[in-house]
């Protein structure tokens, strides 16, 4: 059910992480579609921005998108990880994003949040830079 494979390795500067990588991407990817997707339209040019910012402490690493964007509505925060629940019209999503986020989160033994305290829309990844198991891809 669990297994420990030595290839599966994400380097950033000095930090090697445990994970599949190529989920771990997917995951960032999707995260980083998303806030391109609320700042595009925004009319003020000085609010078009995202940033990925990346940290490590005591061996858990910390993914961090913020962007500029208008922010998450509060009636809709409790729903963000909900299966087909999606704030973009049937053209732009179908809701399965941030929920398929999760998933790759928790196999890799970690949590994925919005950051209700930021002054900036914030979504956090954390995973632990050591994996003890990581699941089988299903």
């Amino acid at each position: 059910m669990f297994t420990n494979h030595p290839g599966w390795y994400l380097q950033l500067d000095s930090e090697v992480i445990e994970c599949r990588s190529n989920e771990i991407s997917q995951l960032l990817i999707n995260l980083l579609n998303n806030a391109h997707d609320a700042v595009k339209a925004t009319k003020e040019l000085s609010q078009r921005w995202v940033k990925l910012k990346v940290s490590s402490i005591d061996g858990v690493v910390r993914f961090r998108v913020e962007d500029g964007g208008p922010g998450v509505p509060e009636r809709y925060r409790d729903k963000l990880f909900t299966s087909s629940f999606t704030t973009k019209s049937l053209a732009e999503g179908t809701g399965f994003g941030l929920p398929i986020c999760r998933k790759i989160a928790e196999k890799h033994n970690g949590r994925i949040f919005l950051e209700s305290t930021s002054p900036v829309t914030s979504f956090v990844l954390e995973i632990p830079a050591r994996q003890p198991t990581i699941q089988k891809a299903s």
